[in-house]
């Protein structure tokens, strides 16, 4: 009985260690050479796709936060965070960003990595201008430049800086605007980074350009293109092509106007700018009208009209695969909240059965030690019991043997009569 009980105790066991290693066995190995290759590889892809023409980059980005996330690679998660709310951010995915964004502070919070936090406070600003909360996109700004400049990080710092110019800008604050991007230029300057150089000279322009001082605009958009050239950059020499046929019409001249609102015009459609190209053709359609030409002016108001029926339906695109992200989220969330309930759940009821079976093996333990230790006492009693039967069967034919003696020595009965009857 005790052994088939022992047999069954082992059973329960194995079923036990069974189910944890099928808990278990999905999760990766952090220390995995392949999974962080693939996680690098799925990083790479997304760097590779033209972020104008496709959406591809953002589901290579979540892939790769999933999967570094399932192995714990700090690296990764810390990039495909970075890199997914920057798409998202570019594509005008706006509220799915930020939802990343909190979520990627979080995590930063959790892991108490600093320069973490600073990155996620400086794209949090960022989303937070762009929904039009300046308070909040101020706040969050600020934070993070008071991290940058204690680390003398002076490339993250001007960044940050042109962040929060950006935002004084679109309060029509232009004097702090304009301070915070001259101390950007400085700092790039500094670092030779001339790409962010020539956007922080561009922002100049624009901003001089809303204080309707043209001449000065002008010089600094004229540096920016020369900057932009240097690195040829098309997206920002169409951009300064723009701004450039902005200041010529504001200053009535026509013909350069034109000339650069078609060469941005034609940048436009190469990169599939759309948003620049509506801009571009009602610049036209209003030059060509002022200089009374009347018949392109009616061609490039009838392009803009088009292009702005484009921008509409891009736009209600862009809410519906907004929509279709976030349920796509919520749906995995969702997915994976139900596979942590479950796996939870299984833990607890093979921790309880581990805890029962434990008893069981314990009170089987004790019974086993007292049942050995009954037999023993047992077995010593029949042992004391058989040495002092044997003691006493070795004293009582020592009685017998003693008794005869004295019978053989003693004289008989009828022998004792007979002489007592011979005295008489």
């Amino acid at each position: 009985m005790l052994k088939i009980i022992i047999k069954i105790l082992f059973i329960l066991l194995v079923i036990i260690a069974t189910n944890a290693q099928a808990l278990n066995g999905n999760k990766p190995d952090p220390n995995t050479e392949i999974d962080t290759n693939a996680i690098n590889i799925l990083l790479k892809n997304a760097r590779l796709v033209n972020q104008y023409t496709s959406n591809a980059h953002i589901q290579f980005y979540r892939e790769a936060l999933i999967n570094a996330k399932e192995i714990d690679f700090k690296n990764g998660i810390n990039r495909a965070y970075i890199g997914l709310i920057n798409s998202l951010f570019y594509k005008e995915f706006y509220d799915l960003a930020l939802t990343y964004a909190l979520e990627y502070k979080e995590y930063a919070e959790q892991s108490n990595n600093q320069k973490n936090i600073s990155q996620a406070n400086l794209l949090l600003g960022n989303l937070f201008s762009r929904q039009k909360n300046f308070k909040k996109s101020l706040q969050h700004h600020h934070l993070s430049k008071a991290y940058y400049k204690n680390t003398n990080d002076d490339y993250m710092f001007a960044r940050n800086l042109v962040s929060i110019a950006i935002t004084y800008n679109d309060l029509k604050n232009f004097d702090s605007a304009s301070y915070y991007l001259k101390q950007s230029i400085q700092l790039f300057k500094s670092n030779n980074h001339i790409s962010e150089l020539a956007n922080s000279t561009l922002g100049l322009a624009e901003i001089e350009l809303g204080r309707k001082k043209t001449n000065l605009a002008k010089d600094y958009a004229i540096n920016s293109l020369l900057y932009y050239n240097s690195i040829q950059l098309n997206h920002g020499i169409c951009n300064t092509y723009g701004v450039l046929s902005q200041i010529y019409m504001e200053e009535k001249k026509y013909d350069s106007c034109l000339f650069f609102a078609k060469k941005s015009l034609a940048i436009s459609k190469e990169l599939n700018l759309l948003q620049n190209q509506n801009t571009c053709l009602q610049i036209l359609s209003n030059a060509y009208y002022k200089t009374k030409i009347y018949d392109s002016a009616f061609v490039y108001l009838e392009k803009h009209k088009l292009c702005n029926d484009s921008l509409t339906s891009r736009n209600s695109v862009i809410k519906m695969d907004n929509s279709i992200f976030k349920y796509d989220l919520y749906l995995k969330e969702t997915t994976l909240a139900k596979q942590n309930d479950q796996i939870i759940f299984s833990k607890k009821q093979n921790n309880l059965l581990f805890i029962i079976l434990t008893l069981i093996s314990l009170c089987l333990t004790i019974s086993i030690l007292a049942f050995k230790k009954n037999s023993k006492a047992t077995k010593k009693i029949v042992l004391q019991n058989k040495e002092l039967e044997e003691k006493q069967n070795e004293i009582l034919a020592s009685i017998r043997y003693a008794k005869r003696l004295q019978q053989s020595l003693l004289p008989t009965e009828k022998y004792i009569t007979k002489n007592l009857k011979k005295q008489k």
